[in-house]
């Protein structure tokens, strides 16, 4: 079956997760799914089955923090396991909630929750409303990925808010996804050091993110066994120009960058700096919405903005694959 786009519209609740942790609300209004081969798709559009991999991307800014500490930009923030083998459509994570807490502490140590199994529907409301799936690595024995992460859920290991992925006795989202597709016989992942950065740097340590080296959510992912994308926060265009506005972002944010330079915090909420937030809003209304631009029209409109609202920044091209993913 030859690639399609379907558009399907409905409105829903969403909470918004900032990297595997949960931080507010938001209401959506759109789906747009992007197929490949779909001999029976669900009621998402997509052709859903045990061992999909299944990320998502949130455009609140405190998510951008994360999005930073990468050493490549990508949009992905979170991550789970799909399961339909129990006649309902499941995904399995490991996520945590923020609670409200008082004195010096930092957000982290208010962070609670487990390695859980939840209805793909909560899945979407809770994370951002846009979510991206992969057929999982070639070979794995699924019956193993899912007896671990089964046991995991029946143990109720705890989310690891501080992200140490030499510590298994509690999990982060893409550490937990990465341990059980290795429980199926995939060769173990490799982390890679945050982006040196060292603004950043001087954050993760108040958050007491002790260890350097993160696992990436895309580096549970391929371009090769990309399936769709829903999103029920944007429109295609919507998505693609957010994505764009992220990948600038990330390409300006050197080393000698600060991080004050693009989040505001402002009491327990964090914003963009208004600059950021001007050039956000511009390169938006530059487009409409239900129609359909090329990723290339995007990245072309949206850096012009770029450089007028943050500067002359000139390291390149951003790749079309970045933006929209039936390019990759």
């Amino acid at each position: 079956m030859k690639k399609t786009w379907l558009v399907l519209t409905f409105s829903v609740l969403n909470t918004i997760v900032s990297s595997c942790v949960t931080a507010g609300e938001l209401l959506t209004t759109q789906v747009n799914v992007k197929l490949i081969d779909s001999p029976s798709p669900s009621k998402w559009g997509v052709p859903l089955e045990t061992g999909q991999i299944v990320v998502t991307e949130s455009p609140i800014p405190i998510n951008t923090l994360y999005l930073l500490l990468y050493p490549q930009y990508s949009p992905f923030i979170h991550v789970g396991i799909v399961d339909v083998s129990g006649g309902d459509v499941g995904v399995y994570e490991a996520s945590g909630t923020y609670k409200l807490g008082m004195g010096s502490a930092p957000p982290t140590d208010n962070i609670s929750g487990h390695v859980r199994r939840i209805s793909l529907d909560d899945y979407l409301q809770e994370n951002g409303g846009t979510a991206t799936f992969y057929q999982p690595p070639a070979g794995v024995d699924m019956s193993k990925v899912l007896a671990y992460a089964q046991h995991h859920v029946d143990s109720k290991t705890p989310f690891d808010p501080y992200f140490n992925y030499r510590d298994r006795s509690s999990l982060y989202c893409s550490e937990f996804v990465a341990a059980a597709f290795e429980a199926g016989g995939v060769p173990a992942y490799s982390t890679v050091p945050m982006k040196p950065n060292r603004s950043t740097q001087v954050v993760m340590a108040w958050l007491k993110v002790n260890d350097r080296d993160i696992l990436p959510v895309d580096r549970l992912t391929s371009t090769a066994r990309w399936l769709g994308t829903i999103s029920q926060t944007y429109t295609l265009t919507e998505l693609k120009v957010d994505r764009t506005v992220k990948a600038e972002l990330y390409q300006r944010f050197t080393d000698n960058q600060k991080l004050g330079n693009i989040l505001a915090w402002e009491g327990m909420n964090v914003a963009f700096q208004p600059p950021v937030a001007q050039f956000k809003e511009q390169a938006f209304a530059a487009f409409d919405k239900d129609e359909f631009y090329t990723a290339e029209q995007v990245l072309h409109k949206v850096g012009e903005f770029a450089d007028e609202s943050l500067g002359d920044f000139d390291a390149g091209n951003i790749s079309e694959c970045k933006i929209d993913f039936s390019h990759c």
